[in-house]
């Protein structure tokens, strides 16, 4: 093996799943939500992942529902 086969073989073993990324997001949703900034738009608002809801897809992602009834998915997609 190369050095570089090594480098390569050590960024995969410290990398994330998709789904330890999913809940990273939602966790960073959650935290906006509980800021006080005095925007609405942060009010209410609801995220979870799709294993939370149920989902019935293979793919790992985020559910944002927003405080006026908006609805945003958000699929998280591994590239490296």
């Amino acid at each position: 093996m190369s050095e570089f086969d090594d480098d390569v073989a050590e960024e995969e073993s410290e990398s994330m799943s998709e789904e330890e990324f999913a809940n990273i997001v939602k966790n960073m949703f959650d935290e906006f939500y509980e800021c006080d900034y005095n925007f609405p738009e942060l009010e209410n608002n609801r995220a979870r992942t799709f294993d939370d809801v149920g989902m019935l897809t293979y793919n790992k992602g985020v559910v944002v529902d927003l405080f006026h009834g908006s609805q945003f998915q958000l699929t998280i997609v591994r590239s490296r």
